[in-house]
């Protein structure tokens, strides 16, 4: 079907691409893997994740400065070294976690 854009009516547009669309669909199931069923068994973690890091770390609470909101946030460290930062769940800002903004 050799047919000039200019002379090409929206009949043999739908053609041509129906034509197409059948043909990868056909080719494309040739290739097919049966799925494998993954279980909630498999998906357990086979490793100890050993003592929990922020149960010996100083807890202090601090406010977000990444926007103008002020959420409040909970900062875990040991010494001078950040572990962890979450959201101040009661904090008079925001409720239930801080901010997503970046």
């Amino acid at each position: 079907m050799d047919i000039p854009m200019d002379k090409l009516s929206r009949r043999d547009f739908l053609k041509i691409f129906g034509l197409g669309t059948a043909g990868t669909a056909l080719f494309k199931g040739v290739n097919a893997v049966p799925a494998i069923a993954n279980t909630a068994e498999s998906n357990r973690p086979t490793f100890d994740p050993g003592p929990l890091k922020i149960k010996k770390a100083k807890e202090t609470a601090s406010v977000c400065a990444f926007c103008g909101c002020g959420c409040g946030l909970i900062v875990y460290s040991e010494g001078d070294k950040v572990i962890n930062i979450e959201g101040r769940f009661r904090h008079k800002r925001h409720r239930y976690g801080y901010r997503h903004t970046a």
